[in-house]
């Protein structure tokens, strides 16, 4: 998500390749096979066809790397990473193949600061603890019942209200892994209302309210680059007008006082 929804299509199409990231073609992100195949999948299974071994390198997607201040000498760090199921990280027409690690290493860049930049870390621990501040992320998921009309969900935040969501709909069979479900197809699923109700308060003050079938989606689209803070910097996300509907369907609400989420 971050690589799709905060990286430029530059970026994809070069740094991001280091990673395995191909997008996805719009409206043909289960189809591996045939003249219309997934051009990201057809990327990517070139990479890794017939066994052969991939080398792969990138961030580790997680709160802590997403803050940009050094840890200080003597900070122990641990990082437990568990895989998901091959069902999942994989697509292919025949349930046949696994994905196996060879290795894995952790690269980390150490930085010399000055002898007085130390001494002040530790003057500064005898008075308390450092404090780094990180904004956090986390996925959370509700399934609804097939064939509704309309769902509300209720409570979905007790405490913590977060600054800002990103609403997507995937199939279950997807988000609990299959072959050939690709995970991350967003689907609109005719959705035509959707808001946010934070006690009394309406988040946006008018619903979004799309028709897919007539391609009247604007504002919903609009909302990725609005509500991400991509809109004002001229931040580029690789998503058009068209896509939005095959696949790409997600929904971004800043939830800060101000609308300064990513600021």
């Amino acid at each position: 998500m971050e690589s799709l929804l905060f990286s430029s299509k530059s970026n994809q199409d070069s740094l991001q390749s280091y990673a395995l990231f191909y997008k996805d073609t719009a409206a043909e992100h289960d189809n591996v096979a045939g003249a219309s195949a997934n051009n990201g999948f057809i990327a990517r299974k070139n990479r890794c066809k017939l066994s052969k071994t991939v080398d792969l390198i990138g961030i580790l997607h997680f709160d802590l790397e997403s803050q940009p201040k050094l840890l200080i000498n003597g900070v122990d760090v641990k990082i437990k990473l568990e895989r998901h199921k091959d069902t999942f990280s994989l697509m292919s027409s025949a349930d046949n193949f696994k994905l196996f690690i060879e290795s894995a290493s952790l690269f980390i860049r150490k930085i010399n600061v000055a002898p007085s930049i130390v001494l002040a870390h530790e003057k500064a621990l005898e008075r308390g603890v450092i404090k780094m501040p990180i904004r956090r992320s986390e996925v959370r998921f509700f399934a609804l019942s097939n064939g509704l009309q309309s769902s509300t969900i209720a409570n979905a935040f007790i405490g913590q209200i977060p600054t800002c969501l990103i609403l997507g709909l995937v199939s279950n069979a997807a988000y609990n892994g299959s072959v050939s479900k690709n995970p991350f197809k967003f689907q609109h699923y005719n959705l035509n209302y959707l808001s946010i109700l934070d006690r009394s308060k309406m988040i946006p003050a008018i619903p979004f309210q799309p028709n897919f079938e007539s391609n009247l989606y604007a504002r919903s689209y609009l909302s990725h680059f609005t509500d991400l803070n991509r809109f004002h910097n001229s931040q580029n996300i690789n998503i058009n007008y068209e896509e939005y509907k095959g696949g790409y369907s997600l929904y971004a609400v800043d939830l800060t006082p101000d609308l300064a989420f990513g600021e």
